[in-house]
């Protein structure tokens, strides 16, 4: 498993955009701060001492909101890649991408 430790400005994505990881779950733990997690299916606010779950292979986008920074670990497993499809807009043609990273 991996596990990283970020701080977000409010209004800032983390870490990308709307994106999905196909070969592992992640899990968002905050621990100062408020992230909004944006599934398929909902957004969801998620505060101090509070966890969000993504299933492997679900697109989600988290940014920071509130009044403070956002302080939090992202958790990904199993950790054999830590490969990412970001879906993001082309700045040369406007159509939506699907870059990897990793």
């Amino acid at each position: 498993m991996g596990c990283n430790y970020s701080e977000a400005d409010p209004g800032e994505s983390v870490p990308w955009e709307y994106h999905r990881h196909p070969d592992h779950e992640e899990l968002f733990y905050v621990i100062a701060g408020e992230l909004a997690v944006k599934t398929s299916e909902r957004t969801c606010r998620v505060g101090a001492d509070e966890a969000f779950f993504v299933p492997r292979d679900a697109p989600n986008r988290a940014v920071a909101v509130g009044d403070v920074p956002c302080r939090f670990l992202a958790v990904g497993a199993t950790k054999a890649t830590d490969g990412a499809v970001i879906n993001e807009e082309c700045p040369a043609c406007g159509a939506e991408t699907d870059r990897f990273s990793g």
